[in-house]
């Protein structure tokens, strides 16, 4: 009877164990957002596409120029900071803390999409941006870039350099 009870307490304790990583996983996982720092009337396609990435969809208009769609993910970007805190208090907590870690990486995993669509001139350079999401566009500051400019923005990443 004494060694069934010692095993119970063990498979108890593994159990305790094996669960108390939920929160962990959650704040580790995740896609990191993109940035639409850069997005600005004026700014080349070519330094859209290479710091945000391909479109979901390209299309022209009659003019010919482009129109390139996005999905824009907020809100579930992975923190590492999170993932050690809620290892910590796992640990001092013997996994009690799952209890309240795990439905705060829920609350905290919660995404929004938006769609972007981006209107580019006949040069190729941004002309206007909508969204679905007007908190998206407020994000994103909406001012003129000038000609000088465009270099000092992209070179930043060391992905973009039109010279």
């Amino acid at each position: 009877m004494k060694r069934f009870t010692v095993l119970m307490i063990v498979n108890l304790m593994l159990g305790i164990m094996l669960l108390s990583s939920c929160s962990v996983g959650m704040a580790l996982s995740g896609k990191e957002e993109m940035n639409t720092s850069i997005l600005y009337p004026g700014v080349p396609r070519e330094a859209v596409i290479s710091r945000i990435g391909e479109p979901e969809s390209s299309d022209s208009d009659e003019e010919g120029n482009h129109i390139d769609t996005y999905t824009i993910v907020k809100g579930n970007e992975p923190s590492t900071t999170r993932a050690v805190v809620h290892g910590t208090l796992d640990v001092f907590t013997l996994g009690l803390w799952e209890i309240m870690g795990t439905p705060f990486e829920v609350i905290e995993g919660v995404k929004t999409n938006s769609q972007l669509v981006i209107y580019y001139d006949s040069e190729e350079r941004i002309k206007e941006i909508q969204s679905s999401n007007p908190a998206l566009l407020e994000e994103i500051e909406y001012e003129e870039v000038n000609e000088n400019d465009v270099d000092n923005i992209f070179t930043q990443g060391g992905e973009y350099n039109e010279k």
